[in-house]
């Protein structure tokens, strides 16, 4: 079971101090792309440990949280008390029914396999880190407010206090609100197609430079480069 919620998250770069080791990557997730984004770093502990016999210790893999990967962030209570899983068309595999838990916490289904190494406990336990962008969350609680008639400070509030355990809530300042972060509208036609308009959006990947001091931009990732 879920670890309980905490107190709200106030927004913090605080997370780089933790990106230590020798090998270092980003892998950017704006779109759920059926989950290959865990795969991916999956594999790239598994590459590194097997081949080049790298200690997890030494291996900082970060995953982001924003777009329309933003709510894979929180954790089963959120899921299951705004239906989120109807919000965003995302159906639980094992009912096909919209996801009343969170897919990517503990078992997650990738290209039709569960693989609860690739989960984001499991990945955690290894070491990787995760970061959820405040713009996007701002932003997609408005719009899940907005969808179940509740207030959008309320709701943005609560998801705040609900982050999985071990995800970083990083700034921009929620109250700039700046769309680029967010992404687009999950039920729009671009919200439902990815990069190349199949609605499997590539995952992305770039290299954590922690010693460069971030950036404020519109954007929670550039902010990271």
């Amino acid at each position: 079971a879920p670890a309980s919620a905490a107190a709200r998250q106030t927004p913090s770069d605080n997370w780089l101090k933790g990106i230590k080791g020798t090998h270092r990557q980003l892998f950017d997730s704006p779109a759920p792309a059926g989950g290959i984004q865990l795969v991916h770093i999956l594999n790239y502990y598994e590459t590194l440990n097997k081949a080049y016999g790298v200690k997890d210790a030494q291996i900082n893999a970060v995953g982001t949280f924003y777009g329309t990967t933003t709510f894979y962030g929180l954790n089963d209570a959120m899921w299951a008390k705004y239906r989120i899983g109807e919000f965003l068309e995302t159906n639980d595999p094992s009912t096909g029914k919209p996801a009343v838990a969170n897919p990517w916490r503990a078992n997650p289904v990738v290209i039709g396999l569960t693989l609860p190494q690739a989960s984001i406990e499991s990945l955690q336990k290894r070491g990787a880190t995760f970061i959820l962008c405040n713009n996007a969350l701002t932003i997609f609680s408005g719009f899940l407010a907005k969808a179940r008639g509740l207030d959008a400070d309320s709701v943005y509030n609560d998801l705040a206090s609900n982050i999985l355990p071990g995800v970083n809530l990083i700034p921009l300042d929620r109250n700039r609100g700046a769309t680029a972060a967010a992404g687009p509208f999950p039920g729009s036609p671009a919200g439902r197609a990815g990069a190349d308009g199949d609605g499997r959006a590539p995952t992305r990947t770039s290299a954590v430079r922690p010693s460069t001091p971030p950036v404020a931009t519109r954007s929670c990732t550039s902010s990271m480069r």
